[in-house]
């Protein structure tokens, strides 16, 4: 580890860098082995809005920048990075939030750093910290990007690449663990007469409709995607056959017993169901097809039923 060794008489060291340190963009601050701030940077006022006579000859404990984590927790009380460099010697290196001078809060990226004496013992610690609203900023744009990648913006369900994302991991999860979880498929009955006679705006009534239904139906840990078009996928975990077949018929009555106006015309829909739990051996794309067989079993007998690998067997 290379160590900043600097003389015993810290007050001399200090002034002969703080030109140096005062010309840096990135706010900086000394203090000494009692956390007593002895250097304040020109860049901290900016980012934190205290003025160097406002702080220097305070103790960093004093709660002047209230310094907390991710979880709202006050370093300043436990978990202080300075106290820890100052004992170990150790740097560190964590985003936090401080408190500006006015108030709000300011997300930081801190590097902090041990100054060493000619008896190579700590003797005073360097924090350097910048502004992390822009890291931030762009981190909840991508994670806003990438929920827009996963998400239908018809109807808010996960789109087919969630749903294909999940069915991967869900057949991991049952060769590791065993556990059930099934897969119902949604098949909108003659959605494709509805739609040319009613319009493409009702059509997407219908399938947010149908969506919310679904989701209506669904635990919180399960997952309701829309596969594409009129055709919908849910993921149910820890359940077996019987109570999966269950689920699906109460979702199938539920779209029954809905309904859209129009025109002062009564628009009613149906939907045909797949459903099944995974068997064992099979992998994701195996699985979807034979409920998808299921489903198309339930269009080809009439429409608006439910078909499952029990019925399927019989």
């Amino acid at each position: 580890m290379t160590k900043n060794v600097i003389g015993n008489s810290l007050d001399e060291n200090v002034t002969l860098t703080s030109e140096v340190l005062s010309s840096m963009t990135d706010g900086v601050y000394i203090v000494d082995r009692d956390r007593r701030i002895l250097f304040w940077n020109k860049a901290a006022e900016r980012i934190t809005g205290y003025k160097a006579t406002d702080v220097m000859g305070s103790f960093c404990r004093d709660d002047i920048l209230c310094h907390v984590d991710h979880s709202g927790q006050c370093l300043c009380e436990k978990g202080c990075p300075l106290e820890a460099i100052i004992e170990d010697g150790v740097p560190r290196e964590l985003h936090v939030y401080l408190s500006h001078q006015k108030g709000h809060r300011v997300p930081v990226h801190v590097r902090g750093t041990p100054i060493f004496g000619t008896d190579n013992q700590v003797i005073a610690c360097v924090e350097v910290f910048n502004d992390d609203t822009q890291r931030l900023s762009m981190m909840d744009r991508l994670a806003k990007l990438e929920d827009q990648a996963l998400l239908d913006p018809l109807t808010g369900l996960t789109n087919r690449r969630h749903f294909e994302q999940t069915l991967e991991k869900s057949i991991n999860r049952y060769q590791r663990q065993h556990k059930p979880f099934g897969l119902i498929l949604v098949d909108i009955d003659q959605f494709k007469k509805i739609n040319d006679f009613y319009g493409h705006d009702m059509g997407d009534q219908l399938i947010g409709l149908i969506a919310r239904t679904l989701s209506g139906h669904c635990r919180a840990y399960d997952t309701a995607s829309r596969w594409g078009g009129d055709k919908f996928a849910v993921i149910i975990d820890d359940i077996d056959q019987q109570t999966l077949t269950e689920m699906a018929e109460r979702m199938r009555n539920t779209v029954n017993r809905s309904a859209l106006e129009h025109n002062e015309c009564h628009i009613t829909v149906s939907v045909s169901i797949g459903a099944s739990i995974v068997q064992e051996d099979e992998d994701a794309q195996t699985f979807f097809q034979r409920v998808n067989d299921l489903l198309l079993n339930a269009k080809q007998k009439g429409r608006n039923q439910t078909w499952s690998s029990d019925m399927a067997s019989e």
